[in-house]
């Protein structure tokens, strides 16, 4: 061996087997007889546990065992892994929730089946039966004097306030002051490869073997000896190839423990891989606060002081502590000179899933923080941002820097090297930024919006207070590297053989590490925080080190040579001028391991060529970097790309570059990811509203632009390798950089990390757009623009909102704009709002789907597909949705648990036509119409061949539709009918009465039903309806009587066909209208309950139908044509959905 591999760009020896497909994962652990495992999780947020019956479930095939909470009572409940002295009464959870669960998500009952399909299938059978509490769904929520509780104890975790200096003194002196509030979103750590953990109970030795995901074994090893009640050896935990865990797989889950608990009980292996759908659903979290600080400079830009109050969602349980907060508040100075700075957090429990840390562990969010702040500071001030930064930086000369503040682990926090100077010269240099502003000239005169954006950081890394490593060299020459550690990515296997070799002179290919097996090594603690670089790789080389020296000594005493005339290289020893005399390293690890009888080894030493190394740090290092990006924004979409990244990074003395800056690209990936894309969003009751990779994106490939990585190297002294951590550091920028660009290009104010097009597009049209000098409307030259880059609308009220009686004036809103929310159907159909979700869904009809708009952040997806060509939809009291379906012409009730129930599809046994509308009853019952509109291919399938909407048989019916769908002929007339609690579907209104039935509602007091009829429909016979809207009394008894003509629709000589109509509190009616080409009196016309017309609401598109919603049900929403509408009024719609 010539060259030192320390330091050198050495290939992974991980990657020929993983991108070959060789990789070998828990899923792949396979056992004779292995059971899968499938679990049944809480759907509320927050819930009592009333019945769990298993009896059905157990009797399903290839179920072996049914586990309920009561069956594990006794394990309690799992540690406090880092306490904190601000905890206040922490709550971890349950191994099973005994009573009460506090995430939808949370582990309640396990399935044990022979197959994992017969362990999901057996899941429908489990009757787990639940008393839904209030629950905390934000911080908000959680902060609320005298609202819902998650635990007993309050919803406050922890609060601390650490202080430097005065800084309440400073601020009020100091010459410039600014204040700022910022909103970090909540994300995933979303590792490839999701939890899997299997396991296999050895009867003979009373020994368990698990095989997991995680990135603890060793703290796993230790809670099942715990649980389990055995001696630690008794217990191993091996560790594979892990497809990335980024923190929340350091957690221990209740799987965890309760799978290996499985295999001795059955006496049987046990598997249990995780779905993406559950890794959405309970896998921990990162990144949620709220923060206000306040900024306080001089003149010339020099930091005086700042104050930062935040408060952070903990989510349900604390298991972790609150590192996660306790790692914001100490990381906001980050390399700057801070000598006044203050910062309290409040921790807060919510029904969210837990927060643990992922990647970057809370300081993301205080980069962010500083960062932001210094861009405001700098456009304030008038000075170059770069400028601003430079002068606030520690030097070089002043380290170690002691910040003044505590440590995560209870120790000062000190800087130990670093030269955060040089890092920002070589960034701002190699991204130009010095030419910039003419770049920017340039783009402009294009057309386009480009920014440059800067972030700096500090990372504490390197975590104590050791990690384990064992060296051995077998008598074949074999050198194995234990280590406690697993590995998701870091190249373990090649950094710690690189350090081994070179203790060794010994050639990498005679190396071999074994990461994560506790079999290995009896002692660690884990891979997270950035620490196995630091800690793993100095026990590495003074275990090598030992082996080293024990070898030399064996060798000496075997060849009758002083030890310092040997040399070791390429694994032999010999005697220097003597080369012909020497051993191998295998040869010498023979006599350590098995010395002839009589031999004693020299200076009495343990035989076995083998050493082990724990080396203490006595504080974490720090490493740090400056990034730098230059962003174009799209200023007609949002869409942001990123046109150069820059990164310059200090970790220290590197093991491998390569290595390092793979490390790096994946952490600005992550980060891109966060900034852009990611973000976990729950609804108002709890739930989850980004559960699949459709709702929660991913960065992509081409999301990543070409990374120009560079390297300052101060080594640390706090190590003999004067290593430091590189494995976050990519991450903490990330957003921030982006953010400050976003935010300078297009004139926005950022309050947030997220910054997608979405979000952008609306901020970027209101910046750019000049003021109107009047309001244009539907029916002005040009028309009025509805779109999301149309200019403000809105002087007092709307002009498209016209008052036709004064009675109209107190319902309509004052400064409120009708808003086009989206568009994009074929027709736009149903609206309905979910008061528990707090989202409106409609159908698309041609297209087969549901749509969902989300009220707190204006998104839109597809909720439902195939739709079954649904029409109208609402929801009952219970909060549950209905929808009319036409394709499949039934009447269904979407549950809470996701199942389907038929409503009604039949009348005296005949299929009913295509139901429309339905409206749900205080009693129960729900009340629908049943006109002939799906029998048609555009908006469902046309009767079979003979049937009256396919009389000529030429059209087939079954095209295109799924197996049993398209078969249905029609057999009756066009009715409204009612369903009883008890599911007897009965006539209530005949087509003799209101022919081809649409929408209908309700009044207040349910004396009265509203039946609107529209024009003929496929197959249709008889004269048809004719745009008209009856009503009836309904009496006591249900029946409908005294059936009146309430209005034809005619308005100035127009005729506005009605569709949908819905009641408001005060019993006006709100019908959409269809004028067709008659431009402004297609949208939705207001009634009287005596039949008046009393205002108009005028819409660019025919209107389908509405409804009220939001969280005060005081805003309309219309669905039109290929679009969605909303207005907010100053009245409350009378019934939910």
């Amino acid at each position: 061996m010539g060259e030192r591999l320390f330091g050198a760009r050495v290939r992974r020896r991980e990657d020929g087997r993983l991108i070959t497909g060789h990789g070998r994962y828990v899923a792949d652990v396979a056992h004779p007889g292995l059971l899968h495992v499938a679990v049944h999780r809480s759907p509320h947020a927050h819930a009592r546990i009333v019945r769990v019956d298993r009896s059905e479930a157990r009797r399903r095939p290839g179920v072996v065992h049914v586990l309920v909470p009561k069956d594990v009572a006794a394990l309690g409940r799992l540690p406090l892994l880092v306490p904190h002295a601000s905890l206040v009464a922490p709550a971890c959870p349950e191994i099973l929730p005994q009573e009460i669960v506090s995430y939808a998500g949370q582990a309640v009952a396990l399935v044990i089946a022979e197959s994992a399909a017969q362990a999901e299938d057996a899941l429908e059978a489990l009757r787990v039966e639940y008393q839904p509490l209030p629950a905390v769904a934000s911080l908000d929520d959680a902060l609320r004097a005298g609202g819902p509780r998650v635990h007993p104890g309050g919803n406050v975790a922890s609060r601390f306030t650490q202080k430097v200096g005065d800084p309440a003194s400073e601020l009020a002196r100091a010459p410039v002051v600014l204040r700022e509030r910022f909103h970090l979103h909540r994300g995933a750590g979303m590792a490839m490869e999701t939890r899997a953990i299997a396991a296999r109970w050895d009867g003979d030795l009373g020994q368990v073997t698990v095989w997991s995901t995680t990135q603890a074994p060793q703290i796993l090893r230790r809670l099942l000896a715990r649980y389990l009640a055995l001696p630690e050896h008794a217990v191993r935990v091996v560790t594979q190839d892990i497809g990335g865990g980024f923190g929340p797989k350091a957690i221990v889950y209740a799987e965890d423990i309760l799978i290996p608990l499985l295999a001795r009980a059955l006496g049987r292996a046990v598997r249990f891989v995780e779905t993406r759908r559950e890794h959405f659903l309970s896998v921990t979290q990162e990144r949620d606060q709220w923060h206000d600080v306040e900024l306080g400079l001089t003149r010339e830009g020099r930091i005086v002081a700042i104050r930062d109050s935040f408060v952070h969602d903990c989510g349900a349980f604390v298991s972790w502590g609150v590192i996660v907060p306790i790692l914001t508040s100490v990381s906001v100075p980050g390399p700057y000179r801070v000598p006044n700075y203050e910062v309290t957090l409040t921790a807060l429990y919510t029904n969210r899933v837990p927060v643990t840390p992922v990647r970057g562990a809370g300081r993301p969010q205080a980069v962010f923080v500083m960062e932001r702040m210094l861009d405001l500071a700098a456009g304030r001030l008038g000075i170059d941002r770069v400028a601003i930064r430079a002068r606030n930086l520690i030097q070089p000369d002043e380290f170690p820097y002691d910040v003044g503040l505590i440590s995560r682990d209870n120790s000062p926090r000190r800087y130990d090297s670093g030269n955060y100077p040089e890092c920002l010269r070589r960034v701002a240099e190699a991204v130009g930024a010095a030419d910039f502003a003419a770049e920017r000239e340039r783009a402009r005169a294009a057309g386009r919006a480009i920014g440059l954006g800067f972030a700096l950081f500090v990372e504490d890394t390197g975590l104590g207070p050791y990690e384990g490593v064992r060296v051995r060299v077998d008598p074949a020459g074999h050198v194995f590297v234990f280590s406690g550690t697993s590995s998701q990515g870091q190249a373990h296997e090649t950094t710690l053989a690189q350090i081994v070799a070179d203790g060794l002179s010994t050639p990498l290919e005679q190396i071999t590490v074994v990461p994560g097996d506790t079999a290995g090594i009896p002692y660690g603690v884990g891979t997270f925080a950035s620490r196995v670089g630091v800690l793993a790789s100095n026990s590495a080389a003074h275990a090598a080190a030992e082996v080293r020296k024990k070898a030399i000594a064996v060798a000496a005493d075997h060849l009758e040579a002083a030890p310092e005339d040997l040399a070791l290289e390429d694994g032999r020893i010999t005697v220097r001028g003597a080369p012909a005399r020497g051993l191998t390293l295998g040869d010498v690890a023979a006599i350590a391991t098995a010395p002839r009888p009589g031999y004693a080894l020299p200076g009495a030493m343990d035989p076995g060529l083998e050493a082990s190394g724990y080396v203490h740090v006595p504080q974490s290092t720090y490493s740090n970097g400056a990034h730098a990006a230059v962003v174009e924004v799209d200023a007609e979409t949002g869409t942001v790309r990123i046109l150069r990244y820059v990164a310059v990074d200090d970790c220290g003395t590197m093991i491998n570059p390569l290595v390092v800056e793979g490390q790096i690209h994946g952490g600005i990936a992550h980060g891109i990811g966060n900034a852009l894309h990611e973000e976990i969003v729950y609804d108002a009751t709890g739930q989850l509203v980004t559960g699949t990779l459709m709702d929660y994106a991913l960065p992509r490939a081409a999301d990543v632009p070409p990374l120009e990585v560079g390297h300052v190297v101060t080594p640390s002294p706090l190590n003999p390798l004067g290593v430091k951590g590189a494995g976050e550091g990519g991450t903490l920028p990330r957003d921030r950089d982006d953010a400050n660009l976003i935010s300078r290009r297009v004139l926005i104010r950022t309050a947030g990390i997220a910054a997608g097009a979405a979000a952008l597009a609306p901020r970027i049209a209101g910046a750019q757009a000049p003021a109107p000098m009047a309001p244009p409307s539907t029916i002005t030259t040009p028309p009025r623009d509805f779109g999301p880059n149309a200019p403000p609308n809105v002087y007092f009220t709307d002009p498209d909102v016209l008052t036709i009686d004064p009675i109209f004036n107190g319902l309509r809103q004052p400064n409120a704009p009708i808003q086009r929310l989206w568009t994009g159907a074929l027709w736009s159909e149903g609206p309905a709002w979910s008061g528990v979700g707090r989202y409106l869904v409609w159908s698309d009809i041609p297209n087969n789907r549901q749509m969902r708009w989300l009220e707190d952040n204006g998104r839109v997806t597809v909720f439902r597909m195939p739709s079954n060509n649904s029409n109208g939809n609402t929801f009952d009291f219970q909060g549950r949705q209905l929808s009319c379906e036409h394709l499949t012409r039934r009447v269904v009730r979407y549950e809470h648990d996701g199942s389907i129930t038929v409503i009604a599809d039949r009348f005296e046994g005949k299929r009913l036509n295509s139901p429309n509308d339905v409206v749900p009853h205080p009693d129960g019952s729900y009340w629908f119409t049943d006109p002939p509109y799906g029998g048609q291919l555009y908006e469902g399938a046309p009767d079979t061949a003979g049937g009256p909407s396919n009389a000529a048989g030429r059209l087939k019916s079954r095209l295109g539709q799924a197996v049993g769908m398209g078969d249905n002929k029609r057999e009756l007339s066009t009715n409204v009918y009612r369903v009883d609690p008890s599911g007897k579907v009965e006539l209530v209104v005949g087509e003799d009465q209101v022919p081809d039935p649409n929408g209908l509602a309700l009044s207040p007091d349910y004396k009265k039903l509203y039946v609107i009829s529209t024009g003929k429909g496929p197959g249709d016979t008889g004269p048809g309806g004719k745009g008209e809207m009856y009503s009836f009394d309904v009496g006591t008894n249900n029946k409908v009587s005294n059936r009146k003509l309430f209005s034809d629709f005619m308005i100035d000589g127009v005729k506005c066909g009605p569709d949908g109509v819905r009641c408001d509190v005060d019993g006006n009616l709100w019908c959409s209208s269809n004028a067709g080409r008659a431009v402004g009196y297609s949208g939705v016309t207001v009634w009287s309950p005596e039949g008046k017309l009393i205002g108009r609401i005028r819409l660019p598109e025919i209107c389908g139908n509405i409804c009220f919603g939001g969280p005060k049900r005081n805003r309309l929403f219309m669905a039109a044509s290929q679009s969605l509408y909303a207005l907010y009024v100053a009245t409350q719609g009378a019934s939910p959905g």
